[in-house]
């Protein structure tokens, strides 16, 4: 994506800077998860997009984006994924949520082998959407297409 792309897309974000956490959109638990990042997310400093998504091809390579079976959180250049992503959004989210990042004690290869199990079934756990399914109203400016 191009600077000038992304200033006509969304203004002055700074995305290299910006949390930006990407999700299967249409996975009910991924948007879910969103909605209560949203909703705890005192600053509002994340900002989130569908896989399926315009913006994820400017930031992701086609495998991540194809491989719908992760999140990802991309900020300050750098890129998160399975439990390092979701240990980072907690990190960055402060007291009191701050503390299950704590979590990274765990073998990473432990924490992704969890990440993946839940990932692995959550379709037959949580259903299938046909469509994204967005957060509420007031936090439509954080969706980035």
């Amino acid at each position: 994506m191009s600077e000038n792309q992304s200033e006509k897309m969304y203004g002055n974000l700074e995305f290299d800077r910006i949390p930006i956490v990407f999700f299967d959109g249409v996975c009910p638990l991924c948007a879910s998860f969103i909605q209560f990042l949203f909703k705890v997310d005192r600053k509002g400093i994340f900002y989130a997009s569908p896989l399926q998504g315009e913006t994820a091809p400017g930031f992701l390579t086609n495998d991540e984006i194809q491989n719908l079976k992760t999140i990802v959180l991309h900020v300050d250049g750098k890129k998160y994924i399975k439990s390092d992503a979701v240990l980072e959004i907690f990190r960055r989210l402060g007291m009191p949520w701050k503390i299950l990042s704590y979590f990274s004690f765990l073998p990473k290869n432990l924490r992704d082998f969890l990440y993946q199990v839940v990932s692995k079934y959550r379709y037959r756990l949580f259903g299938k959407k046909d469509v994204c399914s967005l957060p509420d109203v007031k936090h439509k400016e954080r969706i980035l297409k």
